[in-house]
């Protein structure tokens, strides 16, 4: 008995120890049971959360079985549209069975083969009773030529089967760019990512992380880096739209199925939970319906895990829960770039958007310190922005941007940026 990701595979013994089967039947029997897998994966998948913003399969094992249930889906429908051509037509069967006869030398046999095979798979997912599949070794030609179809569809799916998950295997999803921070927190980031990506050898417990720090400084973008290099997949959801859940009922439901679909991923899996001061606001100063929430939540990570990495992120630490606040290993502060990380960061931002003619041309080494100068206090958010702008100022001129053209607009954005913060700090 084999298994993918503990769905009962049960191939025959016979092929396990290589027998001289007829390759044909015995990509019919794989195909078979890759589809009972397809079958068992379908019946047996989690309701999908509510929660879930973003999620992300990094980890080779997970990216192997859905390039196998995708190849399973395509292979019924090329099963089912055989089957259809066949009673439309009586050629796909018939092309089906020519198909399989081609690889048998001694073609007299194969039919009676196939057909068996070929109801015994088909008959174990048809409804109990259909008059067909009660008929043990008696059904007529009409009927094997179906079968053909049932078997060049197993048979297709079975050989592209190994194809589609070594290109799984081996193309990985683009990763994140590893955020710019200051040195010390570097160092802190690649330590964590190292003990990280090791607990999943030695069987060890995961270290749950809080970051925290003013918006816009890169909290998501290190998560997802952390799990990407860790070999880890990572689920990001928002504590807002939990807590906006309780006024149907559904908060408690949902937070379960979130960790549980964390929990059941076939490799350790980070969670990521940005706002999450929506949620863990000392319990002292919430209504009754929070706190319940809180508590569920506390419940949920209370344990060591090591399935489940807890990443929690928020700009207003000072209001959480003591609770919580102890269920964090490592408590990271995101602060805003300095002047030698504005400039990195301006430099990989501006390359999205300016061509390297441009870069040499308007963006130089000495014209990106100045401007780093002149952007003290924001965010690589903010500088993401301000680089869009020069780029809509260059469309809008239609023509090249110029040091002038780029001076007059770093201005105005400048200006308008301290406009909005004035009327946002008299209004607080």
């Amino acid at each position: 008995m084999s298994s993918v990701s503990g769905i009962p595979l049960n191939f025959n013994s016979q092929i396990a120890h290589g027998s001289s089967e007829h390759p044909a039947v015995t990509m019919l029997r794989i195909g078979g049971e890759l589809f009972r897998s397809y079958v068992y994966y379908k019946a047996h998948a989690a309701e999908k959360p509510k929660l879930v913003v973003e999620a992300k399969k990094v980890a080779w094992k997970d990216r192997a079985f859905d390039a196998l249930s995708s190849t399973a889906s395509s292979l019924w429908s090329a099963t089912k549209a055989g089957v259809v051509t066949s009673l439309a037509t009586g050629t796909g069967g018939a092309a089906a069975a020519a198909g399989i006869l081609a690889f048998n030398s001694k073609a007299q046999i194969m039919p009676q083969k196939i057909a068996n095979l070929a109801t015994s798979v088909f008959c174990d997912f048809v409804p109990e009773g259909l008059s067909l599949c009660t008929q043990e070794n008696t059904l007529g030609y009409g009927w094997m030529l179906l079968q053909g179809s049932l078997a060049a569809g197993m048979m297709a799916g079975a050989c592209s089967l190994g194809s589609d998950i070594w290109d799984a295997i081996t193309n990985r999803p683009q990763l994140t760019l590893k955020p710019i921070f200051e040195s010390e927190l570097n160092a802190d980031v690649f330590d964590l990512v190292s003990a990280t990506y090791n607990l999943q050898k030695t069987g060890g417990y995961f270290q749950n992380i809080l970051l925290y720090g003013p918006p816009g400084t890169g909290k998501t973008m290190l998560a997802k880096w952390i799990a990407e290099n860790s070999n880890m997949n990572y689920i990001l959801t928002k504590a807002g739209d939990l807590v906006k859940l309780i006024k149907t009922g559904e908060h408690s439901h949902e937070l379960k199925n979130l960790f549980e679909t964390a929990k059941n991923s076939r490799s350790p899996t980070i969670l990521f939970i940005d706002e999450a001061d929506s949620l863990c606001t000392d319990r002292k100063k919430v209504n009754a319906e929070l706190n319940a929430l809180l508590g569920d939540f506390l419940k949920e990570i209370e344990d060591p895990s090591n399935k489940v990495m807890l990443v929690l992120a928020t700009n207003r630490m000072e209001e959480f829960d003591p609770a919580v606040m102890s269920r964090m290993d490592h408590k990271l502060h995101i602060a805003l770039p300095g002047a030698d990380e504005r400039t990195k960061i301006l430099e990989r931002i501006l390359r999205q958007f300016f061509s390297e003619q441009e870069m040499a041309e308007v963006f130089s080494p000495s014209a990106l310190k100045a401007i780093s100068c002149q952007t003290e206090g924001m965010s690589g958010r903010s500088l993401f922005k301000l680089a869009n702008h020069l780029s809509g100022v260059k469309a809008g001129s239609g023509a090249n941007l110029t040091a002038d053209l780029r001076d007059a607009a770093i201005r105005r954005f400048l200006k308008r940026e301290q406009e909005a913060l004035a009327i946002k700090m008299q209004s607080a």
